[in-house]
């Protein structure tokens, strides 16, 4: 019994050495490889990466949402509206007013003579008049119209959440710029760490400029069509772009340049269409 149990600690001994040995010789290997793709995985992964979403942030916080916003509804007024004004009214017929007490003079010392006469007014006399009444006011008025909207998201709750986040990347994006980007690097950033002259942190073109299309995009704002009446409902048209005549170089068939000037083909480049929003009619 203590035989077998001598042989089988020596087994056990001599396959854990055994497996220990390809282990460490597998990770070795694996090392080796990480290592010789150490910069090619921060130049094309992880710099990209984490670059990219600090500017994605940063340009977040400095975007401005500038649209058109179709406007289609009615207001109900209801309201007493007071008119008081001095004007001259129009007579559009014959007023007859009865029973006007006058008074006639007899010229000569004749005496007068008192009694009540009957006035015609004839049409289209005009008589100046002092306005003073209320006029009550129901209508419904219908509103059709764009009402334009900027809005910076710097200015919203918005911002508060971006500056958060960028500020969470920044350190990756720094420490990132400031490592060595090739093995020629790594002997000077080495030396460089012996004598305390790296700064991980230190500032990088990527962290002054994170969002390099800030001062390049442009806003873009819906025009409504000019035929349109009626903007309730927004509808994209496709307006096709011009055609382009393009003269490329001849070519025999050999693939060499052909000089024959009667042999140039002539091709017709049709492009995409553009997608021009507008406002069309219900």
């Amino acid at each position: 019994m203590v035989y077998f149990l001598r042989r089988f600690g020596r087994a056990f001994y001599n396959f854990a050495v055994f497996f220990s040995f390809i282990m460490n010789f597998v990770l070795v290997i694996v090392l080796i490889v990480v290592v010789q793709q150490i910069f090619m995985i921060k130049n094309g992964i992880a710099e990209p990466l984490i670059d990219g979403l600090h500017g994605s942030f940063v340009g977040l916080n400095d975007a401005v949402i500038v649209t058109q916003i179709p406007v289609n509804d009615s207001i109900p007024i209801d309201f007493d509206l007071t008119v008081e004004d001095n004007t001259v009214v129009t007579l559009t017929d014959d007023v007859v007013i009865n029973n006007v007490p006058a008074v006639f003079f007899i010229s000569g010392g004749g005496g007068t003579i008192t009694g009540a006469v009957n006035i015609t007014l004839p049409e289209g006399a005009q008589l100046p008049v002092s306005l003073k009444l209320i006029v009550p006011v129901e209508q419904t008025i219908p509103i059709a119209i764009n009402v334009p909207v900027n809005i910076p998201l710097e200015d919203t709750e918005l911002s508060p959440a971006f500056q958060e986040l960028r500020l969470l990347f920044e350190p990756f994006v720094l420490a990132l710029d400031n490592l060595p980007s090739n093995w020629n690097d790594v002997p000077s950033f080495f030396f460089d760490s012996l004598n305390g002259k790296v700064n991980l942190l230190r500032e990088t073109d990527a962290s002054r400029n994170p969002w390099p299309l800030r001062n390049s995009r442009l806003p873009q704002t819906l025009t409504p069509s000019a035929s349109d009446t009626n903007t309730s409902n927004p509808v994209n048209t496709l307006t096709p772009e011009p055609e382009q005549s393009v003269t490329p170089q001849p070519v025999a068939p050999n693939g060499t340049p052909n000089d024959d000037p009667t042999a140039v083909p002539t091709a017709t480049l049709t492009p995409y269409p553009t997608l021009t929003p507008s406002m069309g009619a219900n």
